[in-house]
C-alpha cells in the first residue's frame, strides 16, 4: 500500500528527471499525464492489519489538490464483502506534478524565465533544456541580460572580441564569463553556429609547487602549455585537480607539485614532460564530464591514478550531489573496474557530486593515502589492467550492466 507521502517521493524523482525536457515544450508539459499505482491490499492483508488498512483508505479519500484524481477499483472478498479501494494516481499536467513534488515555485520560476526566453524567437524553444538548470534560478534582472548577450552574439558572429570586451547591458564585465554556458546553447539553437566569434586568451596552467626542497623559481606560477613544456620540474608526484578551488587546497607534500588541469583543457599538457616521468594522481568531479577527463588523462599519461572518484566515495558523499544539467553521453574508456561502476551509476540518475563537496579533510587524507609508495605490484596491476584498453572497448551498456550489477548487491 503506497501512501500519500510514496506519492510525493515519486513525484520529486519524476520531477527531477523531467523538468529540463518539459520546460522546453511549447505547452510546457500541461498536457502530460501521469500516473501512480498504489497497490491496493488483498483480504489477506487487509484481515491481518484492518486498522492500517482503514486507516490507508482515509488517507487517500481526501482531496488530494487540483489535477489530482485517486482512480478506485471494486473488489469482491468472501469475508469482508464488496470494497471499493484506491487504486491509482492519475497527475494531469506538469504544473501539478511539481506541486505534488513540492517544487511549485522552482517550476514556477523556470517556465516564467523560458517563457521570457522565447522572446528570442521560436528556435530557441530547444536549447532550453540545456539551460534549465540554471534558467530556474536566475532573477529577472538576470534574464534581461542572458537575453541581451544572447542577441549583440547572435547579431555580431564575428566580433573578435574578448569574452569581458561584449557589451552586455546592466551587466559587469565578468558577467558573460559566469554565463557562458548558458549563452552558448542560446546563441547557437539561434545561429546554428557554435562558435561565439570571440577571441581566445592562450590558455594558462597554473602550477604549485608543493614541496619547498624542488628547485623551481617560484612556489606558484602561471604558464602556458608550450612554456612549461620548455621547463623542468623534479617532482616525483604530480596532482592534477580539474578545478582550480580544489589545487588551491593542497598542501605541502614531499617530492609533489599540484596542476590545475582546467577540465578538458588538460590534454594540452599532454608534451610536458616532467608530467610524463611522474606519477599523476587526478582528482576530478564526480560526474560523466570528470569521467570523461580522467580517461583522457590516463589515456596521455598511462600511469595515472585517480583519487575520490570511485564507487565508495560517491555512495559516501551522495546526499551533497545535484542533478547533471548537461550529462556527457559518449564512450568514456581507460577506467578502472571501479571507476567505471562509480560512473554507471552517475549515469543511472544523471548525478553530480563536484569535488569540492567533498569535506576537506577526507579529501585530504585521501590524497596522502594515494601519494603513499606504491608497491611495484600494483604498479603493475594497474597497467596490466589498463593495457591495450581503447577508447571504444568500454561502451556505456557495458557501464549500465555494472550499475545494474551494483544496485542488486547493495
Amino acid at each position: 500500500m503506497r501512501t500519500p507521502q510514496d506519492l510525493a517521493n515519486w513525484a520529486a524523482r519524476k520531477y527531477d528527471v523531467s523538468f529540463r525536457v518539459s520546460a522546453g515544450l511549447k505547452d510546457s508539459g500541461e498536457f502530460e499525464v501521469f500516473t501512480y499505482p498504489l497497490k491496493p491490499p488483498t483480504e489477506a492483508e487487509a484481515l491481518e492489519a484492518m486498522d492500517a488498512v482503514v486507516a490507508w483508505v482515509a488517507a487517500w479519500s481526501r482531496p488530494q489538490g487540483p489535477g489530482v484524481d485517486v482512480e478506485r477499483v471494486l473488489r469482491q472478498w468472501p469475508t469482508l464483502g464488496r470494497q471499493s479501494l484506491p487504486n491509482r494516481v492519475v497527475v494531469s499536467g506538469f504544473s501539478t506534478l511539481a506541486a505534488v513534488a513540492g517544487r511549485a515555485q522552482h517550476w514556477h520560476s523556470l517556465t516564467a524565465n523560458a517563457k521570457r526566453l522565447r522572446e528570442l524567437g521560436d528556435g530557441v524553444a530547444g536549447a532550453v533544456p540545456s539551460v534549465a538548470l540554471r534558467l530556474a534560478g536566475l532573477d529577472g534582472g538576470d534574464v534581461g541580460r542572458l537575453i541581451g548577450a544572447v542577441r549583440w552574439l547572435a547579431a555580431n558572429p564575428e566580433s573578435e572580441l574578448l569574452v569581458r570586451e561584449v557589451p552586455v547591458p546592466g551587466a559587469d564585465t565578468k558577467w558573460l564569463e559566469g554565463h557562458i554556458g548558458m549563452v552558448k546553447p542560446l546563441v547557437q539553437a539561434l545561429t546554428g553556429r557554435a562558435d561565439l566569434g570571440l577571441r581566445k586568451d592562450t590558455r594558462r596552467f597554473r602550477v604549485r609547487i608543493l614541496d619547498e626542497a624542488i628547485p623551481f623559481g617560484g612556489r606558484d606560477v602561471t604558464m602556458s602549455a608550450g612554456e612549461w613544456a620548455q621547463r623542468d620540474v623534479p617532482a616525483r608526484i604530480v596532482i592534477v585537480t580539474e578545478n582550480q578551488q580544489s589545487l588551491l587546497r593542497l598542501e605541502p607534500m614531499p617530492g609533489a607539485v599540484g596542476v590545475h588541469g582546467r577540465g578538458l583543457d588538460v590534454i594540452e599538457l599532454a608534451n610536458v614532460k616532467w608530467i610524463k616521468g611522474a606519477r599523476v594522481l587526478y582528482w576530478g568531479d564526480l560526474d560523466s564530464h570528470g569521467f570523461n577527463i580522467l580517461g583522457l588523462v590516463r589515456r596521455q599519461w598511462p600511469q595515472t591514478e585517480s583519487v575520490l572518484m570511485d564507487v565508495d566515495t560517491l555512495n559516501r558523499y551522495w546526499v551533497c550531489g545535484v542533478p547533471e544539467a548537461d550529462p556527457f553521453r559518449g564512450d568514456v574508456g581507460y577506467l578502472t573496474a571501479s571507476e567505471r561502476e562509480a560512473l554507471a551509476l552517475l549515469r543511472q540518475h544523471d548525478w553530480r557530486l563536484e569535488q569540492e563537496q567533498i569535506p576537506w579533510e577526507a579529501a585530504r587524507q585521501a590524497i596522502r593515502v594515494a601519494a603513499r609508495p606504491k608497491k611495484v605490484e600494483d604498479v603493475e596491476s594497474l597497467f596490466g589492467l589498463l593495457r591495450g584498453v581503447q577508447v571504444d572497448d568500454i561502451k556505456v551498456g557495458k557501464a549500465e550492466r555494472l550499475a545494474a550489477k551494483h544496485e542488486g548487491a547493495s
